[in-house]
């Protein structure tokens, strides 16, 4: 598999998404806690703020959490 350039080029890309998006996780809040001074409430609202922006990232226009009703 890893002898087919498109699949070469397809496993690097979703490898550096993947620790680009697990690395933020980390990273944005010790940044806000050791720079701007955050306290506990403010990071709970970040961390919460990221998560939403990954669960709505991930429905597709059609799944029916978009809409909030079910798509029969």
């Amino acid at each position: 598999m890893l002898r087919n350039a498109d699949f070469r080029r397809l496993w690097f890309g979703q490898t550096a998404s993947q620790l680009g998006e697990h690395t933020s996780l980390v990273i944005l809040p010790l940044v806000a806690v050791l720079t701007l001074g955050v306290g506990a409430d403010q990071l709970g609202v970040l961390r919460a703020v990221a998560r939403r922006r990954n669960c709505c990232s991930r429905c597709s226009p059609g799944c029916g959490w978009t809409a909030g009703a079910p798509v029969p």
